[in-house]
């Protein structure tokens, strides 16, 4: 099959950044679904936009439907006389949507776009789905995945994790259409730069929250993200779960194991999609015994079980609310240098978004560094890497000393990024695969 017809299933997970474009004067409201939908995908905000784009130009008819965008979606129900459920009202208009596109492919950038049972019956509600793609990135990911005809990973973890499932491993990337879009401002100098910037979650009470404390301490670093109040003081809900969760595990375990041995075989043969939840929570709970997130790679700091207090009360003028969208990007191209560190889940290995967003709009990138760095960008080159706080600090006050270094670093990174992973590069590598299986 030369070309197909494929939509992605899109959530938006910055909610406010939408509720923003519905409020700011109303623009959003009365429009059409096209209209609102084409100016949402104009803010770049979670892989919006890029796909499609990128599709199309490869000769596929390509479609991105926000299925959480409830004022976006109702809005097309409306235009398509569709009497929805007001409880599920979700579902019921992404498989309308579905019926009156008819894709040989659905792509789920997010599996909860639907419901599992909704999403394992896809193919008879929909009949001219051909193919299920399911792509997953965070390493932390344990959801069962056995539908999929062809499954994307961007992590390392998901492809080892998912084997059984013959995964391809196809990296996160970076929309470089989003570089038309920058205010010139930045160029111009009329905005001022940023010496040294983190943009992202805290994820308190994980070891980012433990460096950034320490990157606040003894540099000059701004920080542009959430909290999550939760996880502070020494009655904060996220603690009393972890200190639960671990009590709980080896009870868990025996539970299991006693379950997944001495249940007859014919069963699981009779529930496949029960076996493989089995299969993976089994091996979830093993891992997790054996690499608790509070005993890995700690770059030679003190962390505790919970913080204190938010990095917002305690340094009220370096901490900001988290950006979104074009605002996103804007802050870290005005940065000279810009942090970042991997989820507890990565372990020990590199895969996250913010690289490729960081060096695509040329910042010099200062990150962890992981086994599998060498597939995507050269250490110390394109890249800043440091493996303790120790080293974080010495290079990042180097860089600062040296700002031209910097500035190279980060022409070096966007060259390699523009050449090797932009949006298009992988879905020309998606799209071989899929046509492979078509």
């Amino acid at each position: 099959m030369s070309n197909y017809k494929v939509v992605k299933l899109q959530g938006i997970n910055n909610q406010g950044l939408i509720e923003d474009q519905y409020n700011e004067g109303g623009r959003l409201y009365n429009k059409t679904y096209n209209d609102q939908h084409h100016l949402i995908l104009s803010q770049k905000c979670d892989y919006a936009g890029g796909f499609t784009e990128s599709m199309r130009s490869l000769g596929n008819k390509a479609y991105e439907l926000l299925y959480n965008c409830q004022d976006l979606q109702k809005t097309w129900a409306k235009e398509n006389n569709l009497n929805y459920n007001n409880d599920t009202w979700q579902t019921d208009i992404l498989l309308a949507q579905l019926n009156k596109i008819k894709p040989n492919v659905v792509l789920f950038q997010d599996i909860f776009s639907m419901p599992e049972n909704i999403r394992l019956d896809l193919k008879k509600l929909v009949p001219s789905i051909q193919l299920i793609v399911i792509r997953k990135g965070y390493p932390g990911e344990r959801g069962f995945l056995g539908d999929a005809d062809i499954l994307f990973v961007s992590s390392p973890i998901l492809y080892d994790r998912y084997k059984q499932l013959k995964p391809h491993l196809v990296y996160h990337s970076f929309d470089d259409s989003i570089l038309n879009l920058f205010d010139r401002n930045i160029e111009n100098n009329k905005v001022e730069n940023i010496s040294f910037s983190s943009i992202g979650n805290i994820r308190a009470p994980e070891h980012r929250y433990w460096i950034l404390l320490e990157l606040l301490k003894n540099t000059d670093i701004e920080i542009w993200g959430d909290e999550n109040n939760k996880a502070y003081g020494n009655n904060g809900s996220i603690w009393l779960k972890s200190k639960i969760r671990k009590k709980m595990r080896p009870i868990m375990l025996d539970i299991i194991n006693f379950l997944y041995n001495s249940s007859p075989t014919s069963f699981f043969k009779k529930n496949n999609a029960i076996y493989n939840k089995l299969k993976i929570f089994i091996e979830e709970v093993e891992q997790l015994k054996e690499n608790d997130m509070y005993v890995q790679n700690n770059y030679g700091i003190h962390m505790h079980y919970y913080p204190e207090a938010s990095l917002k009360k305690m340094f009220p003028r370096k901490v900001h609310s988290a950006r979104f969208g074009l605002d996103y990007y804007e802050l870290l191209a005005r940065s000279s240098v810009t942090f970042n560190i991997h989820s507890s889940a990565a372990r020990n290995t590199v895969d996250n978004m913010r690289m490729f967003e960081a060096t695509g709009v040329g910042t010099c990138l200062l990150t962890d560094t992981g086994t599998n760095m060498n597939e995507i960008f050269e250490e110390d080159s394109e890249i800043i890497t440091y493996k303790t706080m120790e080293e974080l600090l010495e290079k990042y006050r180097y860089l600062r000393d040296n700002p031209k270094i910097a500035e190279q670093i980060g022409k070096a990174g966007q060259a390699r990024t523009l050449k090797e992973h932009t949006v298009m590069h992988r879905c020309q590598q998606m799209d071989y695969i899929i046509k492979g299986k078509l």
